[in-house]
């Protein structure tokens, strides 16, 4: 019997799975992407407004505090998530005066999917945003790849302070941390982050390691011990021996 066929079915779902993996770690190509969240600050007490910036869209949310409309945190969420992720920990800075600035990243939460997004994206369009609403000097908390964009935002323009959790401290493995996660995949698909970091990209320059060491402000850093995703040795550790 002729088993040709079932190789080849084999070997076009294995390929196949193998782009939509990919696909997934630069678009967040999911069926699960959550569109519907509530942002609960501002709506009793001082003024929220939800507006976006277009080609492609990108969602963000203004919460104006009632009492100080000139103290602000950016709040950049991580991959797989959305501004409603992020709420937990704004309820902290709303309760100490500060207005808020929620922000969907391209291909999550409300805003547009692209073809192509990345942590480089989100602090672009981070920038973008705040010399739009000419917001000034703010604090900026950012969650793993929302740290990415924070630490990169912070060095083209100007904040007050940092606050980063589960910080890959070098871009150079982030695609390999994430297939580490994955199991078994890792090893059936070793050949997806290679693909990836052929793009045009100045992975060594942007690591976060190099660019933290050009940012004079405040830092605050945070990191769990049992991050499977990034290993605290692996990029907590790097981080701490930095001289900042």
């Amino acid at each position: 019997m002729n088993y040709w066929w079932i190789v080849v079915a084999v070997l076009l779902i294995y390929f196949i799975m193998g782009f939509y993996v990919m696909f997934f770690m630069i678009n967040n190509g999911s069926f699960w992407r959550k569109r519907k969240y509530k942002i609960p600050f501002g709506l009793q007490a001082g003024k929220q407004v939800r507006k976006e910036l277009q080609h492609p869209k990108r969602v963000y949310h203004l919460c104006y505090h009632p009492n100080n409309k000139n103290k602000w945190v950016v709040l950049l969420h991580s991959f797989g998530h959305h501004s409603g992720w992020m709420v937990s920990r704004a309820k902290i800075y709303w309760e100490q005066g500060f207005s808020l600035v929620f922000i969907d990243a391209r291909c999550f939460g409300q805003s547009q999917r692209t073809l192509y997004t990345s942590s480089h994206h989100y602090a672009l369009d981070a920038k973008q945003i705040l010399e739009t609403e000419q917001i000034r000097e703010p604090i900026v908390h950012g969650v793993s790849f929302g740290a990415l964009a924070a630490v990169e935002l912070a060095t083209m323009y100007k904040v007050k302070a940092l606050v980063v959790e589960a910080l890959s401290s070098k871009l150079t493995t982030i695609y390999q941390d994430f297939m580490n996660s994955m199991g078994k995949l890792n090893y059936l698909y070793f050949w997806v982050p290679w693909l990836l970091y052929k793009k045009s990209f100045d992975w060594e320059g942007k690591a976060p390691v190099k660019l933290l060491q050009t940012i004079e402000v405040p830092i605050l850093h945070i990191h769990g011990e049992k991050d499977k995703l990034f290993k605290p040795e692996k990029h907590f550790e790097p981080v701490k021996k930095l001289s900042l």
